[in-house]
């Protein structure tokens, strides 16, 4: 496992560049007895079992591109007191070594009692479940563990994300001559402000609905001399269990209005631009990821406690602050969803990432218990 989860991590593979990587996974789901496919999007999903319901495990290979201070070599797996370090030991080929050698072991155990398939997927890291989608279509799960980093915790809820563009319309003018123009970044500025006055939807686990902007581009661009027709803000809102597209943007339009004090006007809408996968295919990718929540009285919820307990002496329950490929699986299509993986979450994207040895240890024992559950008692 620990050899696998190094030449993993040696291999670049940012999102749409998976291909090195997916190969590489196909093969070890190969050679640990695993009947393999990869899909036209590039997703792998190695299957084992032969008849029952259906029990999907899901891990993304793709990666965030290395920042800058980094002082190690991204891409040059190093084991250092118990730690295995290098772009992607957290986030998440660390839990992908993890997850596939924890199935095989309760495969070569013959303890399954479902048909389980176990999903590397594509393209994550731009839009969450937008590339799991083929895979879920063509296995047809009866339930789903996302293999995120989870400290080790039963992750039985999430929050989603909603990528919204704001739109503000202007007048162009000569900078020298700002009155006769409407200057489009300063409506863009004035609906900011105003959104700071937004009342913060709360859930009680999982915390505030909050939005951040993360991105504005004026036009023209650059603006040299003049006063910007048009301005692109993009934000990011987390949402949270219950929230409707609907009701997101609903929330936003109050404060469009603001716009108007600099002459200019503002719309809102999701974005829907599609995303190229590393075989050349274009997936749909409408950027409105669901949270979701499993109850912890659910079958599956209790089944999946049990199996980690028995296996790990105790687990915690948890719930993901970010968001992952469970959006699709448990927001978007309700099937009964639960996360578990090595590693903690703030340790990814961050710079000389790592990963705990006991950490992948750990939950190679707890996939093997969770790939053993008796899918017809949930």
């Amino acid at each position: 496992m620990l050899d696998f989860a190094r030449e993993l991590i040696a291999i670049p593979s940012l999102s749409g560049a998976e291909d090195e990587a997916c190969r590489r996974c196909a093969q070890e789901l190969r050679r640990l007895g695993f009947d393999v496919e990869t899909d036209e999007y590039g997703n792998v999903l190695g299957v084992a079992g032969t008849f029952g319901p259906r029990l999907l495990f899901d891990g993304h290979v793709d990666t965030v591109a290395p920042n800058r201070s980094w002082t190690r070599d991204p891409y040059e797996p190093s084991v250092d007191d118990g730690r295995l370090y290098g772009l992607g030991a957290t986030d998440m080929k660390g839990p992908i070594a993890s997850m596939i050698h924890g199935v095989a072991d309760a495969v070569c155990n013959r303890s399954l009692r479902a048909v389980v398939g176990v999903s590397v997927s594509t393209l994550e890291e731009v839009v969450e479940g937008a590339a799991l989608s083929p895979v879920v279509e063509r296995f047809r799960p009866d339930a789903v563990v996302i293999a995120e980093p989870s400290n080790g915790q039963l992750m039985l809820a999430q929050k989603g994300r909603a990528e919204i563009e704001l739109s503000i319309r202007g007048v162009a003018a000569h900078a020298a001559f700002p009155q006769r123009g409407a200057n489009a970044l300063m409506g863009a500025t004035r609906v900011l402000s105003a959104l700071e006055k937004r009342l913060v939807p709360r859930d009680d686990e999982l915390g505030d609905g909050i939005l951040v902007a993360t991105e504005a581009v004026t036009d023209p661009l650059p603006g040299i001399s003049v006063v910007p027709s048009g301005c692109r803000v993009r934000l990011d809102r987390r949402t949270l269990p219950g929230e409707s597209e609907t009701q997101v943007l609903g929330e936003l339009e109050q404060f469009l209005a603001a716009a108007e004090q600099e002459g200019t006007t503002a719309t809102a809408a999701i974005t829907s631009t599609p995303i190229t996968s590393y075989t050349g295919r274009a997936l749909p990718a409408h950027r409105f990821l669901p949270a979701w929540r499993l109850p912890s009285g659910h079958r599956f919820a209790r089944a999946a406690r049990a199996a980690l307990e028995a296996s790990l002496d105790s687990v915690q329950v948890s719930f993901y602050g970010f968001c992952t490929n469970g959006s699709l699986t448990a927001g978007r299509l309700g099937i009964p969803t639960v996360g578990f993986g090595p590693g903690t979450p703030e340790r990814a994207h961050q710079a000389d990432e790592f990963i705990e040895l006991e950490e992948l240890e750990r939950a190679r024992r707890g996939f093997a218990a969770l790939a053993g559950i008796e899918l017809e008692d949930t």
